[in-house]
């Protein structure tokens, strides 16, 4: 019987052994899962902790981008006001330029007209002296 008893015991052992082997494992799935929860759970972190950085950067990459934008406008059209300024400068320094080159023109063809009246006086005068000095001297021929 001694025999009986400690198949007896075996089959306890096995069965204790095979309990405390289930009890291991499920205490290390147990423990498995655990870490698995708290790797995702730091993994989820993290990844948010990257998204809230990532978007935090982007805004702020967008407002630089913004504000230089807007700094390009403004200096723009500063420089577009300074060129419209000068082009109605020029505009009028044209205007004037025009108005001076019409009135010289003007003086030009009044000077013109001037210079030809006095030459045709001129001629005619010259022309009444060789009139009269051809009559004078027509006359002392008769006299002589």
């Amino acid at each position: 019987m001694p025999r009986a008893a400690k198949n007896t015991k075996s089959s306890d052992d096995a069965g204790i052994m095979a309990v405390v082997a289930k009890q291991m494992q499920s205490s290390w799935e147990k423990k498995r899962k655990e870490k698995e929860a708290k790797y995702f759970t730091n993994a989820e972190a993290v990844l948010e902790q990257c998204v809230t950085s990532g978007r935090e950067e982007y805004l702020e990459a967008m407002a630089d981008m913004n504000a230089a934008y807007e700094q390009f406008v403004q200096d723009y059209a500063v420089v577009e006001d300074e060129i419209r300024k000068l082009l109605l400068q020029l505009g009028r320094e044209q205007q004037k330029m025009r108005d001076l080159a019409e009135s010289k023109h003007t003086q030009m063809v009044d000077s013109e007209k001037a210079r030809e009246r006095g030459q045709v006086q001129g001629m005619a005068t010259a022309k009444k002296a060789m009139e009269d000095f051809h009559r004078f001297s027509n006359m002392l021929r008769q006299l002589e």
